[in-house]
């Protein structure tokens, strides 16, 4: 058998195109100073869009609060004179009532109005009212099987925020749990967290 001799055509080279290179803009040109936008508080909405077109970065306004141009913020200086202790602890103002034609004076509601906090003792004797009626004696012999709600509250610290269902973890909702209770259930656990205070005074003193 005589080998056959094979043809072979050249192949042709496809030339690939030219690489197009963009050429990126310099970081120092895009953070580059700007005119700032002059606003004033006559300006209506449109006013202040008009003039802030064309400010930061492609035609993004900055969502910063504070001018590029203007130094970072410190804290004040410490005032000069440094305060007493009585001077930053005043002592609360304080009111005793004797009767009925005190507690509904023009002279206690010019009291209160002129101190935005304030003790006003006696209100309760002057008044006549019996607060027992709303104690949780009271409110378990009239209707133990009333229903109140329950919030769960866990206590943490304000950068934090811990779900209380699944210990450990961190979440971003601030979920208050709900749930159901009588008030007779609810005489039978502050009992319990009284004495449980109690005991622990006890331990605490001993």
């Amino acid at each position: 058998v005589q080998p056959t001799s094979v043809k072979q055509e050249p192949v042709e080279r496809l030339k690939s195109p030219p690489l197009c290179v963009k050429e990126e803009e310099r970081l120092s040109s895009l953070c580059g100073s700007q005119p700032e936008a002059e606003c004033s508080i006559e300006m209506d909405a449109k006013s202040v869009l008009e003039s802030c077109k064309g400010q930061g970065l492609h035609g993004l306004t900055n969502c910063s609060i504070l001018s590029d141009k203007a130094a970072p913020p410190q804290p004040p200086d410490p005032p000069s004179v440094r305060l007493t202790r009585e001077q930053l602890l005043p002592p609360t103002p304080s009111v005793f009532l004797e009767n009925k034609k005190d507690a509904f004076s023009p002279q206690l509601q010019e009291f209160c109005l002129k101190h935005p906090i304030a003790v006003v003792r006696g209100l309760a004797a002057a008044l006549k009212l019996d607060l027992g009626l709303f104690s949780t004696k009271t409110l378990v012999e009239a209707n133990p099987d009333h229903t109140i709600e329950v919030r769960t509250q866990v206590q943490q610290t304000s950068d934090e925020n811990w779900d209380p269902q699944f210990p450990g973890k961190r979440v971003w909702a601030c979920i208050s749990h709900r749930s159901h209770t009588t008030i007779a259930k609810y005489a039978q656990y502050q009992a319990s967290s009284f004495q449980d205070s109690l005991r622990e005074e006890r331990d605490r003193a001993a």
